[in-house]
């Protein structure tokens, strides 16, 4: 880099463990410039580049991490480690939120994001360098005493006396001078110490006490605590000789040192106390720069900014009304801007409408210049939703038969690659065995249609044949009852009725043995119960020959009823027998009356009755 103009200073190192390998480069530069140098240091540059800020989002941290753990930590200057620059190129632009997040976050190194950033490396430094190590402080003719040395003894945070030197190498008063030191050290009470040798007090310490009221500030509040009751003061030197003194004023029972003293030495040049305020304008003290700086937006700093210019009163005043006046119309703006954005939107969704409506309209008209007036659109460009409804449905409907068609447009899109493959003499041949296979498809036609009518006629023969048979014996049967004449079939009936009659008697005589058989069981029944009775009893000779007599009797009726039962049960199968040959006559003469020779005997096949069960 020591050959690159205005980077002379700046030496690249090599990245540990080729991190981010080529988007991440690691400079030290040389901060050893100039006679007011008393001591060399380095300053440690990291460039990272990417490429989108999602990039950005997701990588930072783990670089500031890299950069704490491999470089940062193993420092033991503490200048050296506060001069670690984290520098981020991103292509493009990034969301003001994020770039506040990763520029406020203080750990390890600063952090500062260039965007747009589209060069070469050598670019991207000589930005960082632009930025942060180039200060353009342009020659001013001296017009005012620089501060050559202060004193300060026994204030704030100062023991005894303690003489800050601001000369540079040449002995002379500094035109630009920055304190660096650590926490504790005393920057802020030096600082105090030049409010307070000007104004006679420490503003920020006033507006505490103003501010809590109810708190008693007692004691040392600009004496050193240690020091509380011995002298203390500032003194301030110029390089044009003169010097500015002023005292801090004892402490008393119940009473602090925050009584304004007149200065012992350079009245002339601090004033009185009404130029408090001017004094303000100059110095601006360190707690106004903090609130200013530490500010969270922009209303807040301008609030800061505007404590400090109080002789600009009138100039804020109208500053203030001008901006409520520019709010108001800004508002007013951001309304109409917002109601002429959705007016936009608007009017480009119907232009896009109009647009649409256009086109259908000419691809309809294209379209029923291709088709039949019976299937052709209508359609106009200022049409209603009724007839936009209609052209969808009649759409629909073509569609519909479109597709059919293309379905056989496609079988015969199909047949033709066929045709095509195959070539157009074997088609030919193809069609001819067709036309051949159709006559002879004919031929089989006819030939199936006489054999099914063949068939008909044969059934139908065979039908007529079985009931010509039938009819010849029905005929034989109807003959046989004409020669054996209707009056001796009346005679049979007569004869009929008269084993009816003899079927009754039977029954009679049947209900009187059935009578005669139940007595006779009943006597058996007494007789074996005397028997019994006898049995168990002694008997003389005379009455157990009686007893004989009785048995002998009773074995007699045994063998009577048991004949008695035996012609019962001969009787009661002839009844039945003739009761079934009874209802069987009956069946044919019902059936007798109720024939009727026919006319003809073709009439014979529509009356199905077993003739031959009547003779």
């Amino acid at each position: 880099m020591g050959n690159l103009d205005g980077l002379e200073k700046w030496i690249q190192q090599e990245v540990e463990d080729n991190f981010q390998h080529n988007k991440f480069y690691y400079f030290t530069r040389e901060m050893n410039v100039g006679s007011s140098c008393l001591k060399s240091y380095r300053s440690h540059i990291f460039v990272q580049i990417y490429h989108t800020q999602r990039e950005l989002e997701d990588n930072w941290k783990e670089a500031n991490h890299y950069i704490a753990l491999k470089y940062q930590c193993k420092l033991e200057e503490i200048i050296e480690k506060s001069n670690f620059y984290l520098c981020l190129f991103v292509k493009g632009k990034v969301n003001l939120k994020i770039r506040n997040e990763i520029e406020g976050n203080s750990f390890c190194a600063k952090k500062y994001i260039f965007e747009e950033s589209g060069g070469d490396l050598e670019d991207c430094l000589r930005c960082v360098e632009n930025k942060i190590f180039r200060i353009n402080i342009s020659v001013i003719p001296k017009q005012f005493p620089l501060l050559e040395s202060m004193v300060l003894q026994n204030f704030r945070g100062y023991a005894g006396k303690f003489t800050v030197n601001l000369q540079n190498v040449q002995k002379k008063a500094a035109s630009f001078v920055v304190i660096f030191a650590k926490n504790g050290v005393g920057k802020t009470s030096f600082f105090d110490g030049v409010e307070f040798a000007l104004k006679g007090e420490v503003g920020r310490i006033i507006d505490l006490a103003l501010k809590d009221k109810n708190v008693k500030y007692r004691d040392a509040i600009y004496h050193n605590r240690d020091n509380a009751d011995k002298d203390a003061f500032i003194l301030m030197k110029l390089d044009d000789g003169r010097i500015i003194e002023r005292r801090v004023s004892d402490i008393s029972e119940e009473r602090n040192d925050m009584r304004a003293n007149i200065p012992i030495h350079g009245k002339e040049i601090t004033g009185t106390q009404t130029n408090k305020e001017k004094w303000d304008q100059i110095i601006l003290p360190h707690d106004k720069i903090d609130s200013f700086i530490s500010a969270k937006s922009t209303t807040a700093q301008y609030k800061e900014w505007v404590k400090s210019v109080e002789p600009l009163k009138q100039e804020t005043e109208a500053f203030e009304k001008s901006y409520s006046v520019y709010r108001k119309e800004q508002r007013t703006h951001n309304e109409l801007k917002d109601s002429y954005d959705d007016i936009e939107k608007k009017l480009k969704g119907l232009s896009d409408l109009k647009n649409s409506v256009n086109k259908i309209y000419e691809l309809i008209k294209q379209y029923n210049s291709m088709v039949s007036d019976k299937h052709s659109l209508y359609f106009t460009k200022d049409a209603d939703v009724e007839q936009y409804d209609k052209l969808l449905n009649c759409i629909k409907r073509n569609i519909r038969r479109l597709d059919d068609r293309m379905k056989s447009l496609d079988s015969n899109i199909i047949l033709a690659r066929e045709i095509l493959n195959k070539g157009v003499s074997s088609c030919y041949e193809v069609i001819k065995s067709v036309d051949k296979l159709k006559e002879s498809l004919q031929v089989l036609d006819n030939r199936i249609r006489r054999r099914r009518e063949l068939d008909v006629l044969l059934e139908e023969n065979s039908e007529n044949t079985l009931a010509v048979n039938n009819n010849q014996k029905e005929l034989e049967l109807l003959q046989n009852m004409v020669n054996y004449g209707i009056e001796e079939i009346q005679d049979k009936n007569k004869t009929y009725c008269n084993i009816g009659k003899k079927i009754n008697e039977l029954k009679e005589t049947l209900d009187y043995f059935e009578t005669e058989l139940m007595k006779a069981t009943e006597t058996v029944n007494k007789l074996e119960v005397k028997r019994r009775k006898l049995k168990n009893s002694q008997l003389t000779s005379d009455k157990y020959e009686e007893a004989l007599k009785k048995i002998k009797g009773i074995e007699r009726n045994n063998i009577e009823l048991k004949d008695l039962q035996e012609k019962n049960a001969a009787a009661s199968d002839r009844s039945r027998q003739h009761q079934r040959s009874i209802v069987q006559i009956y069946d044919k003469i019902e059936k007798i009356s109720a024939f009727i020779l026919p006319k003809d005997i073709k009439e014979l096949k529509l009356k199905r009755f077993q003739i031959s069960a009547m003779i």
